[in-house]
């Protein structure tokens, strides 16, 4: 090739070359720099080599001063718009680079989830999330303590039992059977979501259940992940709740920062939160709120009363709800699993608006256009439910600090069009 040296370019070429030079130089006064202005003699030479400027040798010696202008403003035009196209050439590519930088800083894994492990699929939560993965593609393995497979794919409700993407793993301590070490090979990431109810009534007993059925599935699930190559080893998102920050009636609201609480809900959370980190690997703690939607959760037992026309709050009304409308809740935990290193840490599962008990018995009512007037005394619910109303009678104001941060756009920031769409919603 002839190079980008103007001397390897035609007697033509090189006359217009140092014709528009001059006439850059003595018309805009641009300088030879990287300014936005300026050109540069590279995109001179680019521009000769792909025959940008076709005037013929006629527009320089031409007689006619007239002529000689307009074909000198000619030339020029046509020199600033490669040029021109030039610039946006490398902004192009700079944005490209940029965009691209971003994605991978944002998104570490910018492909789909092929392969996700759920302990506690069939429950309130995991239903959901089982389902909205495998409407992405995404493959679904289920972890369960079940003894019978058939049956922990019902729980699954009949949008996702048959589909051919679920695959149910069980683990059998009786027999050594470890199904789920097997299971999160191979997986993106895995969620913990297992643990028996907390809102009912506590003794000693129910105590120690509350303990083992989150301590001893997170353990066998960071176990797992432990045993498999560091490069082979998918992201951890585990459940916790805001139980962990213990409870207040002031107006005060608490962040992730905050530490942890001192009674019975805020030991078992930090417990539970300390048996997932102890998988090495990207750890998302997501502590989760009142989760409101229907057929389930706290809406499950206040709706029906409702709808009987004897809702009302419960206790003073006064404490603090930190909730979160359910298809909020799944959609953090699918976008922790995609950016497993953004998301590392602890995220408020939470909407940004906490609201009060009479606050969300009040939007109860008006979402379902029936009246809020029968309430539950609070030594009534402590009688049935001892220890364990603690989880309605007391609460905490918690916002989503670190969750939004990370860039997460709630779709239900305040309770009452949370409500509105549960209830009147498809």
């Amino acid at each position: 090739g002839r190079g980008d040296h103007p001397c390897a370019y035609t007697r033509r070429e090189r006359l217009i070359y140092y014709a528009m030079m001059m006439m850059m130089m003595s018309s805009s006064g641009a300088s030879f720099s990287n300014g936005n202005n300026a050109f540069s003699s590279k995109r001179y030479h680019r521009a000769l080599k792909h025959g940008r400027f076709c005037a013929s040798s006629s527009s320089l010696s031409s007689s006619s001063s007239g002529t000689h202008r307009k074909r000198m403003r000619r030339t020029s035009s046509s020199a600033k718009s490669a040029a021109k196209a030039d610039e946006e050439t490398t902004e192009t590519t700079s944005a490209t680079t940029t965009t691209n930088t971003s994605k991978s800083t944002k998104n570490e894994r910018e492909a789909p989830l092929t392969t996700v492990a759920i302990s506690g699929a069939t429950g309130f939560v995991g239903r959901k999330l089982t389902e909205k993965l495998l409407q992405q593609g995404t493959k679904v393995r289920v972890l369960t303590n079940k003894s019978n497979k058939v049956r922990a794919r019902l729980a699954l409700g009949l949008k996702s039992a048959f589909n051919p993407n679920v695959s149910v793993y069980k683990w059998e301590t009786i027999t050594g059977k470890l199904e789920w070490t097997e299971a999160i090979r191979g997986c993106d990431g895995v969620v913990n979501l297992a643990g028996a109810p907390v809102a009912t009534r506590w003794d000693k007993k129910y105590k120690e259940t509350l303990e083992n059925s989150r301590l001893g599935c997170t353990k066998r699930i960071a176990d797992a992940i432990n045993k498999l190559p560091e490069k082979a080893r998918p992201s951890l998102v585990s459940a916790s709740a805001v139980g962990y920050y213990g409870t207040t009636r002031k107006d005060e609201a608490w962040t992730e920062a905050r530490g942890p609480g001192g009674d019975f809900l805020a030991s078992l959370c930090e417990k539970w939160e300390k048996a997932a980190n102890k998988a090495k690997t990207n750890v998302t703690v997501v502590r989760t709120g009142v989760v409101l939607e229907k057929g389930g959760g706290a809406l499950g037992k206040i709706l029906p009363l409702f709808y009987l026309y004897s809702g009302g709050p419960v206790g003073s009304g006064t404490q603090w709800v930190s909730w979160i409308h359910r298809e909020d809740l799944v959609d953090i935990m699918i976008m922790a699993l995609k950016n497993p290193k953004k998301f590392k840490g602890v995220v408020n599962g939470v909407a940004p608006e906490p609201t009060t008990m009479n606050g969300l018995c009040e939007a109860i009512a008006k979402a379902t256009n029936r009246p809020n007037w029968l309430p539950a005394p609070g030594l009534a619910v402590r009688v049935l439910l001892g220890e364990g109303a603690t989880v309605v009678l007391d609460g905490q104001k918690v916002v989503p600090e670190k969750t939004m941060e990370k860039g997460y756009q709630f779709k239900y920031s305040d309770v009452n069009s949370a409500l509105d769409a549960i209830v009147n919603g498809p």
